[in-house]
């Protein structure tokens, strides 16, 4: 976790190295951060492909049938682009979640959980200190 946000006297009394240290510190564990939230979104694109086949294989219904069905609501989706999605290749749009959860009378919350894997307060918090080093920066570098 990226440490709170120093009081005034603690930035007043900051060197240009230290303020450098603590910025790449801190950049190090905001890339970190967004890549793990990135796997997170990755993997939830293999939980959603993964109750779409299950869903279609429940139902003994085959990707060039479920694929002419789709066609027939007016939506293209190949056969190839159906076992993208099923193996978490591709993500599934929104459209074709109604239009999955239509041909199969599901509703649109069967493909995905409650789930909110940003940390709003770590983000607020990474911002808050962002922000404190760009003016600290500026100071320091007399661009005021």
């Amino acid at each position: 976790m990226v440490r709170v946000k120093p009081t005034d006297e603690e930035w007043d009394m900051t060197t240009a190295a230290e303020l450098e240290e603590f910025f790449a510190t801190n950049q190090r564990k905001l890339e970190a951060d967004r890549e793990a939230a990135a796997e997170k979104y990755r993997q939830l694109d293999v939980e959603i492909g993964a109750r779409v086949r299950k869903l279609r294989e429940d139902r003994r219904v085959s990707r060039k049938e479920l694929a002419a069905g789709l066609a027939l609501s007016g939506h293209d989706l190949s056969e190839s682009s159906i076992a993208d999605i099923e193996r978490g290749a591709r993500g599934l749009r929104v459209s074709e979640a109604v239009l999955l959860g239509n041909i199969f009378g599901v509703p649109i919350s069967y493909f995905v959980e409650q789930t909110d894997d940003i940390d709003r307060a770590k983000a607020a918090e990474l911002l808050a200190v962002a922000e404190h080093l760009r003016e600290r920066a500026a100071r320091l570098l007399g661009e005021d």
